[in-house]
């Protein structure tokens, strides 16, 4: 897939899906009547610019809306081949800056395939209906992205 942003295209591709964690709490007692579920989501990107890799991380915790009640977690790391990625390097710092909107658009297909991943593996479980919303990936933008093997 090639993106374009406001001064070139990223020409990127998935590479892999890895389900790094996953937790489903054991509950004293059945659920009864219909439950609201809270998700709390995070997404890292990491970046490994030797192997044009981009790692993006997403961390879901499923609580009761209501009551706070932890159901559950996951956490998957989806892999993106990035072509260009070195044309990315900020010439001052030695950093990779992504654009806004490339970030946004990994963001929205990482959520997008942590959502099949979660109805997979909770499948036959008391969180198979704890569908994962569609939400705005813009406000998870904001981001820090971080570069393995440099030093913060």
């Amino acid at each position: 897939m090639t993106k374009k942003t406001e001064k070139q295209d990223i020409t990127f591709s998935i590479k892999g899906v890895e389900l790094l964690e996953t937790h489903i709490e054991q509950l004293k007692s059945p659920i009864t009547g219909a439950v609201k579920f809270n998700f709390n989501i995070n997404v890292e990107i990491k970046i490994l610019n030797d192997n044009n890799l981009l790692f993006s991380i997403v961390t879901v915790e499923i609580s009761d809306l209501e009551t706070s009640l932890k159901y559950g977690s996951l956490k998957v790391n989806i892999v993106f081949s990035i072509e260009n990625i070195n044309s990315f390097i900020n010439s001052k710092t030695g950093r990779i800056v992504l654009p806004k909107n490339f970030v946004t658009s990994i963001n929205s297909i990482s959520i997008s395939t942590t959502r099949g991943v979660m109805f997979g593996v909770f499948r036959g479980t008391f969180l198979h209906g704890a569908t994962l919303p569609i939400i705005d990936p813009t406000i998870l933008s904001e981001q820090k992205t971080v570069e393995l093997g440099k030093k913060e």
